[in-house]
């Protein structure tokens, strides 16, 4: 399913931009969605129509991670997803507006990978150890 937006003279020079920049830095897809998670422009193979419409939420829980972690703010969500994808979701500022700025790309370094793996078989073999030893 398609989730371009119709567009008008804007959204057509932003898509040009969004396009330019996924070929440049070799993104799988990039969305440009309003505050209330509607498309505005995207360009590449957005695969999953819902990402619009989900990013406004990544945005509020990551900035419920702040105010529970008491760090100082947000930088952008990450989600790594099956397949080797990262989605990076970011809140901007244009015109006074907020704006949400999805980039999607298959370039999960293979140590990430690993390193959740390798951290659930230990954990999984300290978890087990413990089973024996506290009978």
């Amino acid at each position: 399913m398609d989730i371009q937006p119709k567009a008008t003279g804007h959204e057509k020079r932003i898509k040009l931009l969004l396009d330019a920049v996924c070929k440049k830095l070799s993104f799988t897809a990039m969305l440009l969605a309003d505050q209330q998670g509607f498309p505005v422009a995207c360009s590449g193979d957005l695969k999953s129509v819902g990402i619009a419409a989900i990013a406004p939420e990544c945005i509020r829980m990551g900035q419920r991670a702040v105010r529970f972690g008491q760090f100082s703010g947000i930088r952008c969500v990450t989600l790594m997803l099956e397949g080797g994808h990262i989605m990076i979701i970011k809140e901007i500022n244009i015109q006074s507006q907020k704006f949400i700025v999805v980039i999607d790309t298959k370039t999960v370094p293979n140590v990430i990978n690993s390193l959740f793996r390798v951290l659930s078989e230990r954990i999984d073999l300290i978890l087990n150890s413990h089973k024996y030893y506290s009978h």
